[in-house]
């Protein structure tokens, strides 16, 4: 996932070298930045040192005027530039690397559309809104994205978290609410990260890696869909945040063969020794874990 996580350094880093340019004494790839007494004119791809086009911040939509933050003024927690409330963005310089990239409204930074970039190798995370939905991303290198989060804020209140090992393949997935939303939104968005608009993309990121299935505040018709979908997924545990009877029979109406275990943070209007009797009837093989079982 290179190209969506590219290292991105000011343009006076790199060092032009028998027609390849280079930094810290390897042919670049990533993304240099220029600028004119600290104002972003542009921002150049480069793939091992040769520049290959104009580079478009693919995820949040770059508000002119572009400045470094040294320009900017703070004045009692509001920040300006040349005397005037600064709107638009501001790129944050740490030596030769872009360490952050935030919006300014009004001389306030605004929530939800950051980039983060601590790793100099790439983007360590990726925060932004389109409209009700937000998203964030982090990654553990250029190639491999460690977490991927999708929220709605809607008339449902829904957030879909994909938790990735260093492999790329999923090891966690997390519903909570429900996701239709979530789908629906994904599919009209012209680009993203990761395009997660059905099950299938999902699936596109599973692997041999057993999975844990984290259902949270959703209703049985949800959770069966969910269930139906990852039956032939490597689901080794399902986690839910309230253990009630209807879980527990939801996951005989819907069973999933790599089971090996059902954990909860609490107990909902059913006692441990319910919830073993049902599962010694239905699904023997099946372990009950419950985090609180006091509460």
């Amino acid at each position: 996932m290179r190209y969506q996580a590219p290292a991105l350094v000011i343009f006076e880093a790199l060092s032009l070298e028998e027609g390849l340019y280079y930094h810290h004494g390897t042919p670049f790839t990533g993304v240099a930045v220029y600028t004119e007494d600290d104002i972003v004119k542009n921002s150049q791809a480069f793939e091992q040192g040769k520049a290959v086009g104009e580079y478009q911040f693919p995820y949040i939509k770059v508000r002119q005027p572009c400045i470094l933050d040294s320009l900017l003024d703070d004045e009692s927690g509001r920040y300006t530039y040349q005397g005037d409330v600064f709107d638009g963005t501001v790129f944050v310089l740490e030596g030769d690397y872009i360490r952050k990239i935030t919006f300014c409204v009004k001389g306030f930074y605004e929530y939800g559309t950051e980039q983060y970039f601590s790793d100099p190798e790439c983007y360590s995370s990726l925060y932004y809104k389109i409209e009700n939905m937000e998203y964030s991303y982090d990654w553990e290198s250029p190639e491999i994205i460690s977490k991927y989060t999708a929220i709605y804020d809607g008339p449902s209140k829904e957030m879909l978290q994909l938790y990735f090992n260093d492999k790329g393949e999923i090891r966690i997935i997390e519903f909570s609410g429900e996701y239709k939303s979530i789908f629906e939104q994904n599919s009209l968005l012209p680009q993203s990260a990761l395009k997660i608009d059905c099950f299938s993309a999902i699936a596109h990121f599973i692997g041999k890696t057993p999975i844990e299935l984290e259902l949270s505040s959703c209703d049985k018709s949800t959770t069966i869909e969910i269930l139906q979908a990852a039956q032939h997924w490597p689901i080794y545990q399902v986690f839910f945040k309230e253990l009630a009877m209807s879980n527990l029979e939801t996951l005989k109406e819907v069973p999933i063969t790599a089971v090996t275990s059902v954990r909860a943070f609490r107990l909902n209007a059913v006692t441990l020794e319910q919830c073993l009797a049902y599962r010694d009837t239905h699904f023997p093989h099946i372990e009950i874990l419950i985090d609180n079982i006091d509460d």
